[in-house]
């Protein structure tokens, strides 16, 4: 039987990242890999390689959350589809010392695509790049 389609608007979708940046700013790794489904595909914002699995994608959060980043949308734009949401646009990640303060940032643009399966709404895709100078 399918999956009848799982509601979401603008509002959902902030909700959905202010959670994956609530998750980055707790500096566990673990909790930001799990939002991720198990064949979610992360192509890293300081990172060259690509990352296919759970392992993968906690290794790479594991090193980028040694800076104690903070992160906030700048602008997107949403697109919805049955079960499926499109979030892309650009975000600053603010940078942290050990003593919480700020020692640089950097612009990126990304895209962040959500699935709803059984459990919850998951990121299949995430691309994020540094914004070119």
């Amino acid at each position: 039987m399918a999956q009848a389609c799982a509601p979401i608007d603008a509002a959902g979708v902030e909700t959905l990242f202010q959670g994956w940046a609530e998750a980055v700013a707790s500096g566990d790794a673990e909790a930001v890999a799990a939002l991720y489904a198990d064949d979610a595909l992360l192509l890293p914002t300081l990172a060259a390689d690509l990352r296919h699995d759970h392992r993968s994608i906690a290794a790479y959060f594991a090193g980028f959350l040694q800076r104690h980043p903070s992160a906030e949308v700048i602008e997107r734009q949403v697109l919805t589809g049955c079960n499926e949401v499109v979030d892309a646009g650009l975000y600053r990640f603010t940078f942290h010392d050990q003593r919480g303060e700020q020692n640089g940032d950097v612009l990126a643009r990304y895209t962040m695509i959500y699935r709803h399966g059984p459990e919850a709404w998951r990121l299949v895709h995430h691309h994020s790049s540094l914004l070119p100078a």
